[in-house]
């Protein structure tokens, strides 16, 4: 009945003589929010008599209206009963936009008959903070739990006093109500001791417990209590319709380390009847180091439980009787790995870690490597690295030079255990010996040099292994050009390639060298990209490359104009040749911004690069996202001069999502200027481990370039 009394009312109120469109006729055409023509009597009309898409769009169009559109407020509470979801919430979002004039109309639907109608009053009451804690209470009674979760929404604004409702609606019976809750305390952070207390007893529900666990990320560090009880409820679905992560998996990575008086509840997991639970339960251990040591036993007999469960699921694969259980196989395997990796880093003990992974295998070793030695080589795993080289078992050492490999100039404290491998029993291994030192760099060229090319001549090493380690160690002798210029006339490709680089890299550059290589490229038909790398590192021979790389800037693949561009801008003023071609670029949307960067550092004028990131900054909505990302990453390759952009990184730190938060902070260290520092520290000290581990290490890294510059 209320909706018929609500629609004469409205009626009443529109001039239909003064409206193009009767009430009762439908539109010439679809109404579009850019149109600016029709009145608001017109979009009332519309609102009232029409139905999708017409009505949504009016509804829309409103909304832009603002406070304007106030002569609507009616209309618009009508929509509040319709029964598209969406149309109600378009209205909700006109109802809010228009702003106080919304209240009181809306304070009396919360009394109505209809369930979905008080539901939405309450939703856009909260929305505009004008939900009275009398009203919250008496609709978080509701029999309807649309109207019960459109309360939890409310609550989540209205600080501490709204925590003890919220904590209350999450062991709500239906469901979605207790998942809105959750989404409340995410957002309401005013009582975190008791929110976190609630949402880890709130894990184990089933359709709650995801939620639960996304709130509990929210709190970052301070819900480290939080850890075992997350892991004990693994699984508890996808993160987000594009994730492939369990929520639980999210969450964990942005609480960080656990508390170290959870250690036993962590060591119950190494049990877990999932394979992904003991994996977190052990790296959760790995991160407490040295403080977890009473947590050896439990990953000492974890390993042997996993191996002979892993040894029995074999043999029924083998037999047919578990080809289902073939991935379980690779994740126990990968479970016992993780515990080995715990180990280590609560006993640092390299004798009994080098049983265990004697145990587990050699392949183990490897993904040793990539797992623990992410970024740097620690002092303390030095001797257990010596221990891999001098082992008996060849495998074990030929997997432990892959790692060092990954190094590159970091492993030089190891080159005392590395050297005598050069004389290995074993071929592979003394091979590897030789490109592992190249790796290493210059500092190695005496010593590496003559071994390499010993190696060459036997054949034990191709050419073009040879050629990229000529480049790692910058060998320039008469006989390494000869064998290089050779291998540039070879047939395969990959071997052009590589000889190419290494010419242009360590060979002082000659017109007649880069000419020949240039009518290479042209003949072979080298990708552009490929050709501009070669280039690289060449810069003698300006009226060469410039024509040559105006050429890529015509390429019809995008990257290889982006690397052209990249290319020609590190020339500076030197590329001024092709300035003018550059700037005609500006009309290109794919790649107008890296036009701008290069007019920028050719020209010295900025005005387009900053119109450029102005724009981008400025924009909303998906295709917003790649493009500040896209905008972050171009200001990292500015190094020290992107400071005159510190602000928009600085911003994209603070960003909901962490893949673009990690993004800027990797750009604040690229800039690795005072103020950017600044930034980092700040970013140092967020809640989310995510956010401040990565902060933590990139300042680590600018002190360790600082003090070796100095």
């Amino acid at each position: 009945m209320f909706r018929v009394i609500l629609l004469l009312a409205v009626l009443a109120t529109i001039d239909t003589t003064s409206t193009a469109i009767s009430l009762g006729q439908q539109p010439q055409r679809p109404i579009s929010i850019e149109d600016t023509a029709p009145r608001l009597p017109q979009l009332i009309a519309i609102v009232l008599l029409n139905e999708d898409p017409d009505c949504d769009l009016a509804i829309r169009a409103l909304a832009e209206m603002e406070a304007e559109a106030k002569p609507a407020v009616s209309a618009l509470c009508l929509r509040l009963d319709d029964r598209r979801y969406w149309t109600r919430a378009h209205a909700v979002d006109a109802l809010v936009a228009i702003g106080d004039a919304s209240v009181v109309p809306l304070q009396e639907l919360l009394n109505v008959p209809s369930s979905r109608c008080r539901a939405a009053a309450a939703t856009a009451l909260g929305r505009l903070r004008r939900l009275s804690l009398e009203e919250i209470e008496q609709l978080a009674k509701d029999e309807d739990p649309r109207v019960r979760a459109a309360v939890s929404h409310a609550l989540a604004n209205l600080g501490k006093p709204a925590v003890a409702t919220l904590i209350a609606m999450l062991s709500d019976s239906h469901a979605s109500v207790a998942v809105v809750a959750a989404r409340g305390l995410r957002d309401n952070h005013e009582d975190s001791s008791a929110a976190i207390a609630a949402l880890i007893q709130s894990l184990p529900r089933s359709h709650v417990g995801w939620a639960a666990a996304d709130a509990l990320a929210s709190y970052g560090v301070e819900a480290q209590r939080a850890v075992p009880w997350i892991i004990k409820a693994y699984p508890l679905g996808e993160a987000g319709r594009f994730g492939w992560d369990d929520a639980s998996e999210v969450a964990l990575q942005h609480i960080g380390p656990p508390h170290k008086d959870d250690i036993p509840l962590l060591c119950e997991c190494l049990s877990h009847a999932e394979m992904e639970a003991r994996i977190q339960a052990a790296n959760h251990l790995a991160m407490l180091g040295s403080t977890a040591e009473s947590a050896t036993p439990a990953l000492e007999a974890a390993i042997k439980a996993m191996i002979d469960e892993h040894l029995t699921l074999n043999v029924e694969a083998e037999s047919g009787d578990a080809a289902t259980e073939d991935n379980r196989v690779w994740r126990m395997l990968e479970a016992s790995e993780s515990c080995a990796i715990a180990f280590w880093s609560v006993t640092r003990d390299p004798q009994r870690f080098l049983e265990i992974t004697e145990q587990l295998g050699s392949d183990s070793v490897m993904r040793f490597w990539h797992r623990e030695l992410d970024e740097a080589l620690p002092v303390n795993t030095i001797p257990l690295i010596n221990s891999l080289l001098s082992h008996p078992n060849p495998s074990v050492r030929e997997e432990a030079l892959y790692g060092i490999y990954d190094f590159g100039s970091k492993a030089l404290p190891l080159k005392d255990a590395i050297l005598p491998l050069t004389d290995d029993s074993d071929s592979d291994v003394a091979k590897l010996v030789v490109l592992v030192l190249a790796a290493i760099g210059p500092a190695m060229a005496d010593v590496t040099g003559p071994r390499l090319l010993a190696a060459f001549r036997t054949g034990d090493v191709s050419l073009e292994e040879f050629a990229s380690a000529v480049e790692s160690l910058e060998l320039k002798s008469l006989e390494v050009r000869e064998i290089l210029e050779q291998g540039a006339r070879h047939k395969d490709e990959l071997t052009f390639v590589a000889c190419a680089k290494a010419l242009t890299a360590v060979v002082d550059h000659s017109r007649p060298a880069a000419t020949q290589l240039i009518e290479a490229i042209d003949k072979r038909n080298i990708s552009g990209r490929t050709a501009i790398e070669i280039f690289r590192e060449v810069e003698s021979i300006d009226d060469l490359l410039i024509p040559f790389l105006k050429r890529q800037l015509r390429n019809e693949d995008f990257w290889t104009r982006s690397e052209a561009l990249k290319a020609l801008a590190n020339m500076g003023p030197r590329a001024k040749p092709a300035a003018a071609q550059i700037e005609s670029l500006l009309e290109d949307d794919d790649i107008r911004l890296q036009a701008a960067k290069a007019i920028w550092l050719i020209n010295g004028e900025p005005t387009f690069l900053d119109d450029e990131l102005k724009r981008i900054f400025a924009a909303s909505g998906e295709d917003s996202r790649n493009d500040r990302h896209n905008a972050i990453e171009m200001i990292a390759e500015l190094k020290r001069a992107g400071a005159r952009y510190l602000k928009y990184v600085v911003d994209e730190t603070r960003s909901p999502e962490s893949y673009f938060a990690q993004n800027a902070i990797a750009t604040l260290e690229a800039i690795g200027t005072p103020e950017a520092v600044a930034a980092l520290s700040a970013t140092a000290e967020s809640p989310d481990w995510v956010l401040r581990s990565g902060a933590t290490k990139a300042i680590q890294r600018l002190r360790e370039a600082r003090a070796t510059e100095e």
